[in-house]
């Protein structure tokens, strides 16, 4: 996982709201932008909404640590809280498959969080 301590906290704030039905978006539904999980880039994020031809696969590479990022504190968190958790309706398995594949990276995701029963 590659992102800051106060990121993963920030971020983990918001899956406790939806776990506990409480969350601004919707409930047990959080909405996560990526950018609050990416590293910072001077040639990324100097410009903002257009990134230069030169920098492109540096984009990529962040966009994709950031949502490495928000799976790993997903698996945290469904450890820790024995809860499900589904990103634009997938399970984490279906989700981290797809990641893999080089499929699923948004600019944002919704995230439920589920308690088990």
């Amino acid at each position: 996982m590659n992102c800051t301590i106060r990121q993963a906290v920030d971020v983990w704030g918001e899956l406790m709201d939806a776990f506990y039905d409480r969350n601004g978006y919707g409930g047990q539904t959080a909405e996560i932008y990526s950018y609050r999980l990416e590293q910072y880039s001077p040639g990324v994020h100097s410009t903002p909404n257009k990134v230069s031809d030169m920098y492109v696969e540096d984009a990529i590479r962040i966009a994709k640590d950031a949502a490495f990022a928000l799976l790993g504190l997903c698996k945290l968190f469904e450890e820790k809280y024995n809860c499900d958790i589904f990103i634009h309706e997938k399970t984490l398995s279906e989700w981290e498959r797809d990641l893999n594949e080089d499929k699923g990276r948004f600019n944002r995701y919704h995230v439920q969080v589920v308690e088990r029963e």
